[in-house]
């Protein structure tokens, strides 16, 4: 009688377990998730991965010193190297000390960072990431040339230390332009701890700015930028701009994007040809988000169909409607749009990638 009930018992048990799992998923079931880590897609692609941020250096003052802007390239590859291997404390940095704007906690920048962070931190200067630069500006360049100022840029757009003389003065101070957001996690090092530069026996300072993209896109344009850290496709329309006033020293950041889905809606999407028929909320459609969206979708055979009035959706394509940041992305995700609430879906950029991740489906909804 005994053994009975506790095989009754044990039934029981079992039986409850196996509807727990049914409803609640487990952690790789959670309400967002990685469907695809476009980094990864354009590596099995091109045999690298794409460049995204750059380190952008005035054409004039590379050419007339170009050992001090390899002191400063130097200083940025540490900075970024310590964002790589130092994630909490640069997490700390640019939530508490530096107060970057629209950045996630201190604990979703973390995790990023031990996360896709550790291949998205990898500085190469300009001769090292060449061909990966060059492969990804002619793939810019075939799906909108104004992207990257019209045409591909010669061989002067790479920085080359042995190509100039060191005839100019080094006095005073050297602007230096980051944008908010992403960018700012390779830079916090050098914002907070190393505001100069040894050269030539001295410090040389920098006045260091925090902006917003526009602003970034002003300074360049200006050419009141000495030194930026900007969009791959900025650098090369500045350079194709009458003047040639940039060129890039280095890469400082590559992929930061990746298609999320809404699990609980789509139930796992395992291959691209998943995506036909779907809907992708996406932004920039014409600079690296865009492109990189599009290169891999036709590359692997699939019809693209960016939605508009004259062309709406359509069920043999993979549907893209393009908003204005990767900020209204994240919520439409979380159904913080009106007019969007059951969006499955999204091109995103890290840190909110991370951030989408992390949440669960009581996160959905207006606030």
């Amino acid at each position: 009688m005994k053994k009975k009930l506790i095989l009754i018992a044990l039934t029981l048990v079992l039986s409850l377990t196996t509807i727990m799992a049914c409803v609640r998923p487990t952690g790789d079931e959670s309400t967002f998730r990685i469907a695809f880590d476009m980094q990864r897609e354009w590596e099995d692609e091109f045999g690298f991965s794409y460049p995204q941020v750059a380190l952008l250096v005035r054409r004039e003052l590379a050419k007339s010193n170009p050992s001090f802007v390899n002191a400063v390239v130097s200083m940025v590859e540490s900075s970024v190297d310590f964002a790589r291997e130092n994630a909490g404390e640069t997490a700390r940095l640019v939530r508490n000390e530096l107060n970057v704007a629209g950045m996630p906690q201190t604990n979703i920048i973390e995790t990023f960072i031990l996360g896709s962070g550790q291949d998205v931190f990898n500085f190469q200067n300009a001769t090292e990431s060449r061909e990966s630069v060059n492969t990804f500006l002619t793939e810019l360049h075939a799906v909108n040339p104004q992207s990257v100022g019209g045409r591909l840029p010669t061989d002067e757009f790479y920085f080359n230390p042995e190509n100039g003389d060191d005839v100019g003065e080094i006095s005073g101070q050297f602007s230096f332009f980051v944008p908010a957001g992403a960018p700012m996690i390779a830079a916090a090092h050098m914002f907070h701890y190393q505001p100069r530069v040894q050269y030539d026996q001295r410090e040389i300072e920098f006045d260091f700015q925090m902006v917003m993209p526009p602003q970034l896109m002003s300074a360049v344009n200006g050419g009141l930028a000495d030194f930026a850290i900007a969009p791959i496709n900025l650098a090369a329309q500045r350079f194709n701009a009458m003047g040639n006033n940039y060129v890039i020293a280095g890469i400082v950041m590559w992929g930061l994007l990746h298609i999320v889905e809404n699990y609980e809606r789509t139930g796992g999407v395992n291959s691209l040809e998943g995506l036909v028929g779907e809907t992708i909320f996406a932004f920039q459609r014409n600079a690296s988000p865009g492109v990189v969206l599009t290169t891999i979708l036709i590359r692997a055979g699939l019809e693209v169909n960016w939605v508009t009035p004259e062309s709406p959706v359509r069920e043999n394509a993979v549907n893209i409607v393009e908003l204005t940041t990767d900020a209204e992305v994240l919520a439409t995700m979380l159904g913080r749009r009106a007019a969007i609430q059951d969006a499955r879906f999204a091109l995103l950029a890290e840190p909110f990638v991370t951030e989408l991740t992390m949440m669960s489906s009581e996160d959905i909804g207006l606030e």
